[in-house]
């Protein structure tokens, strides 16, 4: 399970940096692309081997980690019908 730290914090915009690799970072992006209230996302990684994924919002309103937990509970509802979707196509493949 990765756990999220917020590492910088500005009006606006944050950094968020990941115990982990960067797969959360890779499933939260679409969603926070789409999500009207963010100006920008995109996430770094200092050292391939060594470094810690960050993971940067820059927002237009609201507070970037209220819209970091809109984008996990949305992460969340797609990895749950994917999952229902893939069990589904299984027991009917049987």
């Amino acid at each position: 399970m990765s756990e999220l730290r917020l590492v910088s914090y500005e009006d606006k915009h944050a950094i968020f940096e990941s115990d982990n690799d960067h797969t959360l970072f890779l499933l939260l992006l679409p969603v926070l692309e789409e999500d009207e209230r963010v100006s920008e996302a995109s996430f770094a990684i200092d050292h391939p081997q060594i470094g810690r994924p960050k993971l940067i919002i820059r927002v237009k309103k609201g507070k970037p980690e209220e819209i970091i937990r809109d984008a996990l509970k949305t992460v969340e509802k797609q990895l749950e019908k994917m999952k229902k979707d893939l069990q589904k196509a299984l027991k009917e493949g049987a």
